[in-house]
């Protein structure tokens, strides 16, 4: 920064050459003079050093209010950035918390719908299995019957099967054993009838001869046993 300094400086010399019997005067003046314009340097120099030294404090305090007002608006500045940053950073940090927050409650909320889906997946399967295995046991119960119903029914038929078979047979075997008796019996009719009928002619053509005949039948179911039994007298 320029300093200006205006200033007037008079000098006045006053030399008498008229009176020269006023040396003594003359002397006074001049020195007067010199004095006087001494006196007027010195406050000129002074007066010159004043406004300079007030020039020069001017321009220190304009520096330092200057470096003031740079070194507070610097302070200013970087506190605003400083604030602004805190705020940015607050800002994120927040923002960063309430994304963990937001997806902490998603991934929870999914994890209890999963949870809660296999659970209720379990226990229809839980039923159906039940279900099922109820289903199968009555079944198996219902064929199990069925079966004791049929292999019953079987077991009867065929006890009643093998009892009429059984009467069958024993009716053919009585039949037969009547059938055989009552040919056994014409038979032993018939065998007496000739016997009776030789005998008859015997004795007639044979008069010294006595001919017994005696014929004994046994018919014991289909076995017939004949024993005959012929004296002769002589």
């Amino acid at each position: 920064m320029g300093t200006t300094i205006t200033g007037t400086v008079t000098a006045t010399t006053t030399i008498s050459t008229t009176v020269p019997t006023t040396s003594a005067t003359t002397t006074a003046a001049t020195t007067a003079a010199a004095t006087t314009a001494a006196t007027t340097s010195a406050a000129t120099t002074a007066a010159t050093t004043s406004a300079a030294t007030t020039a020069a404090t001017t321009a220190a305090a304009t520096t330092a209010a200057t470096t003031s007002a740079a070194t507070t608006a610097a302070t200013t500045s970087a506190a605003t950035t400083a604030a602004t940053t805190a705020a940015a950073t607050t800002a994120a940090t927040t923002a960063a918390a309430t994304t963990a927050a937001t997806t902490a409650a998603a991934t929870t909320a999914a994890t209890t719908a999963a949870a809660t889906t296999a659970a209720t997946t379990s226990a229809t399967t839980t039923v159906a299995t039940t279900s099922a295995v109820t289903t199968a046991a009555t079944t198996s119960a219902t064929t199990t019957v069925a079966t004791t119903a049929a292999v019953t029914t079987a077991a009867t038929t065929s006890a009643a099967t093998t009892a009429a078979t059984t009467a069958a047979a024993t009716t053919a075997a009585t039949t037969s054993a009547a059938t055989t008796a009552a040919t056994t019996s014409a038979t032993t009719t018939a065998a007496t009838t000739s016997a009776a009928s030789t005998a008859a002619t015997t004795s007639a053509a044979t008069t010294a001869a006595t001919t017994v005949s005696t014929t004994v039948a046994t018919t014991t179911g289909a076995t017939t046993t004949g024993i005959g039994v012929i004296c002769k007298n002589v």
